[in-house]
């Protein structure tokens, strides 16, 4: 093998891609990098379904309805995560933010052949995280319109779920935005797995 292929065959082995890592329920999700905008807390936009965000407006439904995930909340501390690409924009309401990390390619699987429904198309992989698994989300699936029928939960609402179901006016953020690394280490969070090797860990 000539040096020339040697370091090519290095640099792809190298290769990572960067991740947010946020819980819904017990379930871990991955947010390509690139494809978040910003991280609010539900009180920066009071209640409502949309936001304006540097004149960009967002429609803002949590996830885990939009996935069909029943799972509890397993924090008090949701954020909203603002995506955007394409000429295309969406929000999330999650129920927790990990944090930032690596996964290199290669490590990033396949679904497993039990995901046979509509998961396939929420879903791109999954990779190791702490001691579970972070699934992969399809960005293309995350920024199309919303189609599914949502149910509301009889339990009490929080924050989140006052996001989901109440039609009052948009409100309007004009700041101009921190970096993704900014505001995640403005957050409490869990280290994550293999802290070491994320290159924001040293920023």
């Amino acid at each position: 093998m000539s040096l020339l292929r040697r370091r090519e065959s290095n640099t792809a082995a190298r290769r990572s891609d960067q991740f947010l890592i946020v819980a819904c329920g017990v379930t871990n999700l991955a947010f390509p990098s690139g494809l978040v905008q910003a991280i609010l807390k539900p009180e920066e936009m009071q209640e409502g379904e949309r936001v304006t965000f540097l004149n960009v407006s967002y429609r803002v439904r949590p996830l885990s309805w939009r996935l069909g995930l029943s799972q509890p909340p397993t924090t008090r501390d949701p954020r909203i995560i603002l995506c955007g690409g394409q000429d295309r924009h969406r929000g999330y309401v999650v129920d927790r933010v990990q944090g930032l990390m690596e996964a290199a390619s290669q490590l990033v699987r396949p679904l497993p052949p039990h995901f046979v429904g509509e998961e396939r198309k929420w879903f791109a992989g999954l990779f190791l995280f702490e001691t579970s698994v972070a699934l992969l989300m399809n960005p293309e699936w995350l920024l199309e319109p919303d189609t599914t029928v949502e149910v509301v939960s009889t339990a009490p609402r929080g924050p989140a779920q006052n996001i989901a179901t109440a039609s009052t006016p948009t409100v309007s953020a004009t700041t101009a935005p921190k970096s993704l690394v900014e505001q995640v280490e403005h957050l409490e969070l869990e280290e994550a797995a293999d802290v070491e090797d994320v290159p924001w860990a040293n920023t």
